[in-house]
């Protein structure tokens, strides 16, 4: 399991510097961020183990939900 948990970590790294563009710009105003914390969502997962997470940055009071899963839909409903 804890084999799992790293691949996890992994996933998350990655994403956020695939799509630390779009991020900043969305959410942060385009501002550089750094990251500070990854807090782990205990009993949530998601495709096969993948665990939701929440970042936190050091130069922004704003978090952000990490979920390992397709949001598309979530996205539509609060754009209403």
């Amino acid at each position: 399991q804890l084999g799992q948990f790293s691949d996890n970590m992994i996933r998350v790294q990655e994403r956020l510097e695939r799509d630390y563009d779009r991020i900043s710009e969305k959410f942060f105003d385009g501002q550089e961020l750094e990251l500070e914390r990854i807090e782990v969502c205990q009993g949530e997962t998601h495709h096969g183990g993948q665990i939701a997470c929440i970042l936190s940055f050091k130069n922004s009071p704003k978090k952000i939900v990490y979920k390992p899963r397709d949001i598309r839909t979530d996205a539509l409903i609060c754009s209403k």
